[in-house]
């Protein structure tokens, strides 16, 4: 122990204060048992010339020598042999042992490099890596993830939330592996790295259904670009009612048997709701703290029109938002970037890149969880049908296709014949496709909080693992045992942005936009240029083939190189394209690299594989050159309308 472990450690506590909690055991272990004990026992090695090591003794499984290999740069070489650091990249650390791997990649890490998720099994290796390095920076950054001491169920659950975060548009993911980890606890890293294929593509597919659908949020995000400059986002305000409670109300259709209790919380609790209940509230007389907004469709808008807005309501949703929402709510904004399209790069991850899930009740929930709320009693949180009466919504919305009660036909159509375990366990309740989406996410960010208190009042909707189920009476009772009134606070610390601050993050978004749109204008050009080759190739080929006469495979390799040059300069070496653009079409990019990743297992022919490969780019490059035009316009327009201001 030393001065760096203790900045470290205060850090921890500060940024990832979760995690320091789960490790006090391990870290008064290691206070008072430095040496270790009969299991495993630890020896600081330090040597003139080489970089501090670690004696290492184990005995289940057997293990005994030197942490890391005596000759670091030996160990770093063949840790890093195969990765190319120039790549954009998601990045896993399995083990990281006193952190030479995990910070020799930091100091030469790409500048688009993604996100970084460290997995360390063992807690004392964590901790006795503190000593060695500071990870202040680390901690506080949002796209390092860091899991330590966590079973193999849990340890996916985060994969899970990481993935689905930080949602990749290429193939590249790295693993870097400390050797002797994966000695002592291959079984463990071998179980949680088979997942992350497989729940890579499951959560693109999930998150990004068409680029065309992209689009809808990217053409919305730039029209609230504006906004976004003035606000001062929701990074200031995570933690700020640590240990607390709070009531998540959402739409389903047991909410409607709750609202004159709720009224009577008023002042007592703090509230945060769906955006589509605000109307109803109003009737019901209820003022919400927050209420959270996430879909990019014009229909949220319609949410707030001619709905008056309580002055201590705040409307909480992601630059994505269809920009006559922001219009239409005439009140408080708390505005975060959403990380899975890449405006980062804009310097909009000042307003805080965050992944709330996938609907509005599911951002009251992570939401609540920013803002450091212990517990989290669920109202309306159904993601079924009604068992009593049908309904996937509670009356009031002004949804009318969703309050009226279906027939059984119609409850089989929409959900294809899902039924789920009810809260109680009592019964199984019809629900869909999508709403098990929704339940799972909130399982999985549960799952991050394990000593935090998740409140179902709703025994009769789909069970959510990890939750329990209470009365509403039965949690106020627990729960609610001093009054929490938070708005007139909260005033104080919501300021809006300065003039100075907004003309600095104005001068910074346009930098950022003028390189994309020379990066997008640069590789327009080629992309139009490579299509037409290539279908003049393939008539070249086509030719050929009829009068038997193949290509050579010499004339393939040539046109491939030419394709692939071009391809690898935009995506792997342009970072301004890389995050500019590609993210933007990551459906349409992803599922084209798994299709030629596919390829060389089913063909025997070398002259087929690599006609067909080159061909296929025929369709991938249409692709560029139908949305980059979007894109381009969509950013001049931007940039034209922020210049006038």
């Amino acid at each position: 122990m030393n001065q760096i472990f203790e900045d470290n450690l205060r850090e921890l506590a500060r940024s990832l204060p979760n995690i320091h909690k789960a490790l006090l055991p391990e870290i008064e272990k290691f206070k008072t048992q430095p040496q270790g004990d009969a299991e495993e026992s630890f020896g600081w090695v330090e040597e003139p010339g080489r970089p501090v090591n670690l004696k290492y003794k184990r005995r289940v499984p057997a293990f005994e020598g030197l942490y890391h290999d005596r000759e670091l740069e030996r160990e770093l070489r063949q840790v890093f042999k195969d990765i190319d650091l120039n790549y954009p990249q998601l990045v896993f650390f399995f083990g990281i042992g006193l952190g030479h791997a995990l910070f020799h990649f930091w100091k030469n890490r790409p500048p688009r490099n993604k996100a970084i998720l460290i997995l360390e099994r063992n807690p004392q290796i964590f901790l006795r890596s503190l000593c060695v390095y500071s990870y202040q920076d680390l901690f506080a950054r949002p796209d390092v993830h860091i899991v330590v001491n966590s079973p193999v169920a849990s340890s996916v659950e985060s994969l899970n939330r990481f993935l689905s975060q930080f949602t990749t548009t290429s193939r590249h993911l790295k693993i870097i592996a400390c050797p002797s980890a994966i000695k002592t606890e291959g079984e463990f890293y071998s179980a949680v790295g088979s997942h992350i294929v497989k729940m890579r593509d499951l959560i693109t597919i999930g998150t990004g259904n068409s680029v065309q659908d992209q689009f809808i949020g990217v053409e919305n995000l730039l029209a609230n670009v504006q906004e976004g400059l003035k606000n001062q986002g929701i990074a200031k305000l995570r933690g700020l009612f640590e240990g607390k409670t709070i009531i998540s109300i959402a739409a389903g259709p047991s909410a409607r048997h709750h609202w004159e209790r709720i009224r009577s919380l008023q002042d007592r609790v703090p509230l945060v709701a769906c955006d589509v209940l605000l109307r109803e509230m109003n009737r019901q007389r209820i003022e919400p703290d927050f209420v959270c907004a996430l879909e990019r469709v014009p229909l949220v808008a319609s949410f707030f029109d001619q709905v008056p807005v309580p002055e201590r309501t705040s409307l909480v949703g992601p630059l994505l938002l269809h920009p006559d929402v922001f219009k239409k709510f005439q009140g408080r904004k708390l505005i975060y970037n959403p990380g899975s399209l890449g405006f980062g790069f804009y310097g909009l991850s000042r307003l805080h890149d965050f992944y709330p899930g996938s609907s509005a009740g599911n951002l009251n929930f992570a939401f609540a969880k920013h803002l450091g709320f212990k517990n989290v009693i669920l109202v309306g949180q159904d993601l079924s049908f009604g068992l009593d009466n049908s309904m996937s919504h509670t009356p009031g919305t002004g949804l009318e296709t969703q309050e009226r009660a279906l027939t059984p036909e119609e409850i089989k159509e929409r959900s294809g014949g899902r039924r789920v375990e009810t809260q109680d366990g009592l019964d199984e309740v019809p629900t869909t496709f999508v709403w098990n989406i929704f339940r799972e996410q909130i399982e999985v960010m549960q799952g991050l909080y394990p000593d935090d208190r998740l409140i179902n009042t709703s025994p009769k909707g789909a069970k959510i693992r990890g939750a329990e189920l209470m009365s509403l009476e039965e949690a106020i009772e627990e729960f609610v045992t001093e009054d929490l009134s938070i708005w007139k606070d909260f005033q104080h610390i919501y300021t809006e942005v300065t003039q100075e601050a907004y003309e600095e993050r104005l001068q910074d978004f346009m930098y950022c936009a003028n390189s994309v749109i020379d990066r997008l204008e640069h590789w327009a050009e080629k992309a139009q240029k490579i299509e037409e080759k290539i279908k003049k190739w393939k008539s070249h080929i086509e030719d050929r083939e009829q009068r038997n006469r193949k290509p050579s495979l010499a004339f393939l390799d040539d046109c491939l190189n030419e394709v692939l040059y071009l391809k690898t300069q935009a995506v792997n070496h342009d970072p301004a394209f890389h995050l500019g653009f590609l993210q933007q079409i990551s459906p349409a990019h992803l599922a084209f690299e798994r299709e030629l990743n596919a390829m060389p297992g089913s063909y025997k022919d070398n002259y087929l594989l690599k006609r067909d490969f080159l061909l296929k780019h025929e369709n991938y490059f249409a692709v560029w050159n139908q949305w980059i035009p979007v894109l381009l316009e969509g950013l001049k327009n931007c940039r034209s309308a922020l210049s006038k201001t």
